[in-house]
């Protein structure tokens, strides 16, 4: 699959390229060392799984053969950390929960979000909403969603946290 990357999604695509911890997942760029790099290496594998949401738009989850991880996940179980202390701070103007950890986990899963409005008769081209290392992960409940899906990040969201280094 080919995406199409827009400035403001490379804007917020470089977050996950920030290689100091504090901004949740982000990738290895000693495989990916900028996103167009990730998008090419991309083009030539086929999704592990596909999730449709509303809208228009899917998350192509792609597994990244060899022995290097792709990166980091910042997001986990909140029953894998029953004992940390549980903080908030904001993100998008909404309050996000998040605990601190010592080293975040590897991942070798790729996450790519993008709308197929712009997508030719062949499928050739999908414009970008971002992408991250890791499964899929929806995104923090908000009105823009449709009911399903907010119902269903919602339910994500009381069983996961995000994870930052300490």
């Amino acid at each position: 699959m080919k995406y199409k990357l827009s400035t403001s999604a490379r804007s917020h695509l470089l977050k996950h390229f920030d290689q100091s911890g504090q901004s949740g997942s982000h990738f290895n760029t000693a495989l990916f060392p900028h996103p167009e790099a990730m998008l090419t290496s991309l083009e030539t594998m086929v999704p592990h799984r596909v999730i449709s949401q509303s809208y228009g738009r899917e998350a192509h989850v792609y597994m990244i053969p060899g022995t290097i991880p792709s990166g980091w996940l910042g997001i986990g179980k909140r029953e894998d950390y029953p004992d940390s202390a549980v903080l908030e701070e904001p993100r998008n103007g909404f309050p996000t929960e998040f605990i601190y950890v010592n080293f975040l986990p590897e991942t070798f899963l790729v996450t790519v979000i993008a709308d197929c409005s712009g997508v030719d008769d062949l499928g050739m081209e999908w414009n970008l909403i971002t992408a991250f290392p890791g499964d899929y992960a929806p995104a923090f409940p908000h009105q823009g969603m449709s009911k399903d899906d907010f119902n269903h990040a919602k339910i994500f969201w009381q069983e996961h946290i995000l994870l930052k280094i300490a």
